[in-house]
């Protein structure tokens, strides 16, 4: 079977402009996607974040710091994009930094990122809850498809977990709300058999 992979309409803009980007996609304001906290608007607690590191992007790219990669129109591109940002605690994020997505093995022992927080983190690895492992991955599988950015993190894993949580009604609405402002959709998402057929 084969994976189709988008062409990407929408326009670049900077990096640091995603915050108002992300508020498009939440007028109402929302909650934190691992943390489930109420906000109303995107300000230093809660931020615009990418779930797939631009740390990645800019390594894959070779185009240095944020700064530096802003001349650069497909690291503006990809760093814009709607199904990669997510809100997300500022406190959380920077938790975040060193450790990539992955099943924590015993017999290290999880510990929540933040009391109450469905992620957990050990020394390296970062696990979602069950309920967001699917998320997780399709963003992921989107990323590495969409982009040709490595996947950063095991290819089994990811599949496993976007086996073990499909996509849900929430799941879908974001996807369709993501496609009327830029015009694009997670083919993950719409159909979620056709990560069966990567070889990443």
């Amino acid at each position: 079977m084969a994976v189709v992979v988008l062409v990407l309409p929408f326009v670049p803009v900077q990096a640091n402009d995603t915050d108002d980007l992300l508020l498009s996609l939440y007028p109402k304001g929302g909650k934190s996607f691992f943390c489930k906290s109420k906000f109303t608007k995107i300000n230093s607690r809660i931020r615009s974040t990418p779930l797939y590191s631009l740390s990645y992007v800019r390594k894959e790219l070779g185009c240095g710091t944020d700064s530096q990669c802003q001349s650069n129109s497909r690291y503006r591109l990809i760093a814009a994009d709607l199904h990669n940002l997510y809100p997300m605690q500022a406190s959380v994020n920077l938790k975040r930094r060193n450790a990539e997505f992955g099943n924590i093995a015993e017999p290290e022992v999880p510990a929540a990122i933040k009391r109450g927080c469905e992620l957990y983190k050990s020394f390296q690895d970062l696990e979602p809850s069950d309920a967001l492992k699917g998320d997780v991955a399709r963003v992921y599988l989107y990323m590495a498809t969409t982009y040709e950015v490595p996947l950063k993190g095991e290819f089994k894993t990811m599949l496993e977990w976007h086996q073990l949580d499909p996509p849900d009604d929430g799941e879908r609405d974001r996807n369709n709300r993501i496609e009327a402002i830029q015009g694009t959709r997670n083919i993950f998402v719409d159909s979620p058999e056709q990560a069966s057929a990567l070889n990443l």
